[in-house]
């Protein structure tokens, strides 16, 4: 009951914050702030039912932060080099070969890095918390991503489509 109550809660919060994430597509200077609202409802739920202490929570956080920085990072560089490589194959007009394999090469490198970046952060989180915590956030955590894709994009996430 405890898990169907913290889920509640947090369906609750990513519902609340659904109109503010589509609004962000409109106007991204928000998003710090929700991604920070929905971080904070999400790791309130993984504290109550991973039974972190005081102090994993703080770990957790810590190295959560780290990741997702690294993330975001990638994430925009992901999405100049798509939008650079759509300007390339526009329709109609030659595409310059080696802008595009030097696009391609990014884009590539991206998804590499952002693996190792799971890689590193499921590293960090093993000394941190129990196998069984760490399999218990995962799941979670993915749950929430695919909620929060859902929201955004108005329809179904991919289910178990890991968070990039």
């Amino acid at each position: 009951m405890i898990r169907l109550a913290s889920l509640t809660a947090t369906v609750a919060a990513l519902t609340i914050a659904a109109s503010p994430l589509a609004a962000q597509q409109r106007n991204p200077g928000r998003a710090p702030q929700l991604r920070a609202r929905v971080e904070e409802a999400f790791m309130r739920r993984a504290r109550n039912e991973l039974g972190l202490t005081d102090d994993q929570a703080t770990r957790v956080g810590r190295a959560l932060e780290a990741s997702g920085a690294r993330r975001r990072e990638l994430d925009e560089t992901d999405r100049t080099a798509r939008q650079a490589l759509a300007a390339q194959l526009r329709p109609g007009i030659a595409a310059n070969a080696d802008s595009v394999t030097r696009l391609l090469d990014i884009i590539t490198s991206n998804r590499v890095a952002h693996a190792e970046t799971f890689r590193s952060e499921m590293r960090d989180l093993a000394a941190i918390l129990t196998p069984v915590q760490r399999g218990q956030f995962l799941l979670m955590r993915d749950r929430m991503f695919d909620q929060v894709r859902e929201m955004m994009n108005g329809g179904a996430a991919e289910p178990g489509r890991p968070p990039r």
